[in-house]
This record gives C-alpha cells, structure tokens and sequence, in this order.
C-alpha cells in the first residue's frame, strides 16, 4: 500500500510518494518506484497509485524470508514483470500509452484508461475478493493556454475496505469543486497526523516554495511510517516530484532515503503528445546521483514516432537524438 500526498496551488504542483511494496504483511521491496509523469497534448500531469501492486511474483528483495514461505524466492525487478505475472506500476504505463490515441488529450485518455483497468483487474487471479487500486493524476492543463490546476482519480474502491468490478473517473474527492490551492492524501490517511497535515495545508495555501513543501510532507510521511496504522505498510524512502504550472518549466525529482546508494529508480515518464513528439514511455529510469549532466538510463519502449530532434521524455533536457534515440 502506497500513501501519496498530492499539493497543488497556481504555482506548482508537488507529489509524494513512498516506495514500499508489501505482501502479507512483509516486506518485498523498499525501493519501488510507482510515481510517472504523463505529457499529454493539453496538459501535464503526475501519476501515482495505491493498492494491488504485484501478482503472481514479488518485485523485491525481502529483509528476511519466514519459515513459511511459499514459492520461488522474492527477486530484485523493474520495468515489465515476468511472463504470466503482473505489476500495476508498469501496466500502468502501458496502458496510458495504449490510451492516448486518437486525440492525446487528458480528460478522454484517463477515460479510456479507465476503462483499460476494469477490463485487466477484472481478470486478475487473486486469493482474495480485494482488488483495490486508485491512479491520482494531478497537475496542469492549458486548454486555453493559462494554466488550470487538474485533478483526477481512477479508482475501483466500492467503499473502504471493498472494491467492485468497475473503476470510475473522479474530478475530486466526494464531487468538489477544485479551490485554487489544495491537498488531499490516498492509500492509508488514517495514519496521518491531522494537525501536521493542517500546518502542511496552510504552506500549500500560502504558496510557500516547494522544497518547504517537500520538507514538510516528507516529515508527515515518515510520521505516518512509524505510526500503528503505517508500520509495515508505509516505507520511509520517499519520492517526490515538483510540477511547475509553467509549461516551460522542467518538472524535477529527488529521492529521500536513509539507505546510501547513488543509483535509483526515478519517477517513470510518458510521453503522450503525439505528433512530432511522438508517443512513448520511459520506464523506471536509472538515475545516477550525485554528479552533473549524467541522463537517466532506461529501456524505451513504444516508440512508433519520435521527433529526432524533440526533447527527450527522460527529462535528461537532451535531444531524444541525443538521448535515448541514440540507444
């Protein structure tokens, strides 16, 4: 289970993310990431999930294996998961990518990948009636060039505990109009603390910079790791992004852990304007820290149409050409 916290005001838009995958109680994988930025024609959007995050393997390595273990040992995976298994974070991808034609636009993608999850969770063997995921995209979109806060959720949850067969398109939490500077949590809120998450609100109102809002979300976060309600469910390695409502601007990522490491999982991207840019996806880059001017490395896949000369959706602020066009 993923806890996301999603902060939006006219300036930017930031998101973050844990990156534990549990099974059972256990831990697999703390290092998991299942954060996306998604481009479409008229907007910008930050994708993340909570729920069903793997079946049929374990995408990780856990501390410790219990006596009663069952099947093959965990083992350490990204990108698409072995054959006859699933992973939420790359179907995810893929099926954003399979939803952008004709028209690459937001609203009727999100739609259509709606649509996409109730055919494929449907089909997922599970040893329990539980199939529960939630997608939150956030972020911008320029139908009339300004820049207007967007949000959506795509989610199966038939009430809290319960999922249903369907997932459904919602603009905002229980119908609301979208206010000009907002929060909202998904995946396990009952573990937040509600007065730190009062202070945070009052940042996100007051358009404080981001970092201050990446700080103060990364302090509730690990709160909420070592809560009853979080232990074993919510990692403390976290994600953030940093959306800005400037379109020229670059989004930005980091990686907040206690584990020391200069290689990592960064936020996946999808490209999905079409046309001169093309419609493709990089898949859990590897991103290494700690030195300047290095791209992320990935596979690409999905690439029918790429402008050779349209920035590379890797973030790497390289020419796809020059990028991962030249693999």
């Amino acid at each position: 289970m993923t806890l996301i916290l999603a902060l939006a005001n006219a300036e930017q838009v930031v998101m973050l993310s844990d990156r534990r995958l549990s099974a059972n109680g256990m831990l697999v994988d703390d290092e998991s990431n299942k954060a996306a930025l998604l481009q479409a024609r008229d907007a910008r959007l930050l994708v993340g999930f909570t729920g069903i995050a793997a079946v049929g393997y374990f995408p990780g390595r856990p501390q410790k294996v219990p006596a009663t273990w069952q099947g093959p040992l965990p083992d350490p995976s990204s990108g698409p998961p072995p054959a006859g298994a699933f992973r939420t974070s790359f179907w995810m991808l893929e099926a954003l990518v399979e939803s952008a034609p004709p028209d690459h636009l937001s609203s009727p993608m999100i739609e259509r990948f709606a649509a996409r999850a109730s055919a494929q969770f449907e089909k997922l063997q599970l040893a329990h009636p539980n199939k529960g995921v939630l997608f939150c995209f956030i972020g911008y979109s320029y139908d009339d060039g300004a820049p207007k806060l967007m949000l959506r959720t795509v989610s199966n949850f038939a009430d809290r505990l319960q999922s249903g067969p369907t997932f459904r398109v919602e603009e905002a939490p229980d119908g609301e109009s979208l206010p000009p500077a907002f929060m909202y949590a998904y995946g396990v809120p009952e573990a937040l603390d509600p007065l730190e998450m009062e202070k945070l609100g009052k940042l996100v109102s007051e358009r404080r910079p981001a970092q201050a809002l990446v700080g103060k979300g990364l302090e509730i976060l690990r709160a909420a790791a070592n809560s009853p309600q979080g232990q074993a469910i919510i990692g403390k390695q976290v994600s953030s992004a940093i959306l800005p409502a400037d379109p020229a601007r670059q989004v930005t990522f980091d990686y907040h852990s206690d584990v020391v490491t200069n290689t990592i999982a960064g936020i996946s991207v999808i490209e999905a304007r079409g046309g001169d840019h093309g419609t493709m996806l990089v898949a859990d880059p590897l991103v290494r820290l700690g030195t300047t001017g290095a791209r992320a490395s990935a596979p690409v896949a999905r690439v029918p149409k790429v402008g050779r000369n349209a920035p590379c959706p890797c973030m790497s602020g390289r020419k796809f050409k020059n990028c991962h066009g030249a693999q």
